[in-house]
């Protein structure tokens, strides 16, 4: 493999990246939900590795954005939330590294968390258009039709139908890659992004993606459950009570929420709407594996694919009542854990030795920027958090834990069997996910895990002295 990434800097391969927001295991490859269809993604992990245990850097999305596009985790960059670009400012992202290269690069949708902060590290950029009129004027607001309240629709709680594919933002993000493919010099690299923003919350499609889901009887999160005893403050702060949660969660709890409790599960217990919006779900993961599958068929008929890497990743996981949550920000596997795929092209594995594999070794959305770079021959700046992936492929090195950050202090590794948490003020959670996949036995406070309780915070302890 050694000599084929040498051969493949000389030709340099092509780039496809497709970021999804908010997509969580729900699909058929990682079999999150039974009721999952994702048959394009399917196709794809048929032929890519697919990294079983990755983990969101930050279990929301503008931060975790920037420290996967930097390749540098938040407690050493300091953007945690939606700070800026803290210590990044003035760092060359992937964009602006794939240009030096001379990288063709373009894109379109939610890469970043709107606009490109460096605008000149693309030859052309589609920014996303503005969600569908639909959503406000000729929604049926359903949120308001079950509550009986008349104030605006809490977008994330609503769903409904849209008319046209064409009034989806998505659509127009796929169908951007013909584009770029005609920009594009057929001897020139190319680095193609697209982002895709589905499904994100409301959950408003054309009924081509409701129709295969009508007439099932969903299956649900058990929303009537307590959580689990030993659950620490914080983390029972975060999920119960609005007021103790970050600035960025407090201002999702607006009315109609004050209405009905302290938390989004309280509104959708009582609305009794928890099966329309796993449908409305899985709807979306339907709907954005359609225009992956766009996307895909683009690249196909480009002429490119047999020398273009293709690289998939979600932003962050997504609750849907597990663990009494709706939504992400926590540092539990719901909202953690994100489907990760990378196609490796014939260009760059000629014997296939790679397609269609699965790894379930934690790894990080961080490395993604150190793997394109080591697989492209450019050189990654010093003092990224960015490992290669590469080595884990051809079964030649241990890996870190992977990490994951939420606000100043609070952080979470996965490592072999095990999550481990510590929070800000103290905290602790430890589970056993070979026993408890569930994660539904804190296991911290148990005098038969203090030995392993010690090893993993030095783990953590480590990881975050780390640099790269």
């Amino acid at each position: 493999m050694s000599a084929t990434r040498a051969a493949g800097r000389e030709n340099r391969p092509d780039v496809l990246m497709i970021a999804v927001d908010d997509l969580n295991t729900w699909t058929g490859f990682l079999g999150g939900h039974s009721q999952a269809l994702s048959p394009n993604m399917d196709a794809l992990a048929r032929r890519a590795v697919t990294f079983r245990q990755a983990y969101a850097p930050v279990p929301y999305c503008y931060p975790t954005r920037v420290a996967t596009m930097w390749g540098q985790d938040p407690d050493r960059s300091g953007v945690f939330v939606k700070e800026g670009l803290g210590g990044l400012r003035g760092q060359p992202a992937m964009d602006r590294l794939f240009k030096q290269a001379g990288y063709a690069t373009h894109g379109a949708g939610k890469i970043f968390h709107g606009a490109p902060p460096d605008a000149s590290a693309w030859d052309s950029y589609l920014r996303s258009r503005k969600p569908s009129r639909q959503w406000r004027e000729n929604s049926t607001t359903p949120i308001c039709a079950y509550t009986g309240l008349t104030p605006r629709p809490d977008p994330a709680v609503d769903w409904g139908l849209v008319s046209s594919l064409t009034d989806m933002r998505d659509y127009w993000t796929a169908s951007y890659l013909d584009e770029i493919h005609d920009r594009t010099d057929p001897d020139q690299p190319l680095f193609a992004a697209l982002g895709f923003h589905d499904p994100h919350t409301p959950f408003f499609l054309p009924q081509d993606y409701w129709a295969p889901f009508a007439d099932m009887d969903m299956e649900t999160p058990d929303i009537d459950r307590v959580l689990p005893a030993g659950i620490p403050r914080e983390a029972r702060a975060w999920i119960e009570n609005p007021s103790n949660m970050p600035f960025l969660a407090r201002a999702l709890c607006d009315a109609p929420l004050s209405t009905f409790g302290h938390s989004y599960i309280d509104l959708i217990r009582r609305s009794g709407i928890l099966e329309e919006l796993v449908r409305g779900y899985l709807a979306s993961v339907y709907f954005v594996d359609d225009m992956i599958g766009r996307a895909l068929r683009s690249l196909e008929a480009s002429g490119r694919a047999e020398n273009t890497i293709v690289v998939l990743w979600s932003d962050h996981g997504y609750h849907l009542g597990e663990k009494l949550h709706w939504s992400k920000f926590t540092l539990w596997e719901e909202a953690t854990r994100v489907p990760m795929l990378l196609h490796l092209p014939p260009s760059l594995d000629p014997q296939g030795r790679f397609a269609g594999t699965a790894h379930d070794t934690p790894v990080s959305t961080v490395d993604i920027l150190a793997t394109l770079a080591e697989l492209c021959g450019i050189d990654l700046p010093a003092g990224r958090d960015s490992l290669s992936l590469m080595r884990l492929l051809e079964g030649q090195a241990e890996r870190r834990p992977a990490l994951t950050t939420w606000g100043a202090g609070s952080h979470s590794i996965r490592q072999d069997r095990w999550r481990y948490t510590r929070y800000s003020r103290g905290g602790q959670e430890l589970y056993d996910l070979v026993e408890d996949p569930a994660c539904e036995r804190n296991l911290a406070g148990r005098p038969d895990s203090r030995a392993e309780l010690r090893r993993l915070e030095a783990a953590l302890a480590d990881r975050l002295g780390q640099g790269a």
